[in-house]
């Protein structure tokens, strides 16, 4: 098991749970960035046994501090990176962000302005990363993700809302260890 992984036996399986290292800004210790107390976590289930759920991939944040932490909608920010077993990327279809989709279902006077989320403390976020099909290397169909062992990475960008911030206080790059997934076997 990798440093930085903590494994919980959960009802499903053995579900593990990776802490996401910080990678960015360099100077993390800048006075005044909100964004230490955010607490970065991928969790996953080593064996996922149903291919017609897809590959299942969760991405916790949550506050550790004692403030609020309000932040640009996390969602649109997390970045998966997926290997098959020999090493090769996998293509999978992603959809815009949400702050790229024209959308008038938010009355405001900005509504396809970027979402905030603040995050009390103790509170925590959750978002799932799926996949269940793959691109195509030779034409622009898709195919349902074939079984086998699959290794993930995940990085992830926070950015702060408050747009006062100076730029080393102002956001945080994690990222997690290589996860190995065996799906559908």
């Amino acid at each position: 098991m990798m440093l930085g992984a903590r494994l919980v036996e959960g009802l499903k399986g053995a579900e593990v749970r990776y802490e996401l290292r910080h990678v960015e800004p360099l100077n993390l210790s800048a006075k005044g960035n909100p964004l230490i107390d955010l607490h970065v976590e991928l969790m996953t289930e080593e064996t996922q046994h149903d291919t017609s759920a897809g590959l299942r991939f969760v991405v916790s944040f949550k506050n550790v501090g004692s403030e609020g932490i309000q932040i640009r909608y996390p969602d649109d920010m997390v970045q998966l990176n997926l290997l098959n077993e020999e090493g090769k990327p996998v293509r999978f279809p992603t959809h815009a962000p949400s702050a790229l989709v024209n959308t008038r279902e938010r009355n405001a006077i900005r509504p396809n302005a970027p979402r905030l989320l603040k995050i009390e403390p103790g509170q925590e976020h959750r978002t799932t990363q799926t996949v269940r099909e793959m691109r195509n290397d030779k034409s622009p169909t898709t195919t349902p993700l074939p079984p086998g062992r699959y290794t993930a990475q995940i990085r992830v960008l926070l950015l702060t809302a408050n747009p006062k911030l100076e730029h080393e206080q102002s956001y945080r790059v994690l990222e997690s260890p290589p996860v190995s997934v065996d799906f559908g076997k």
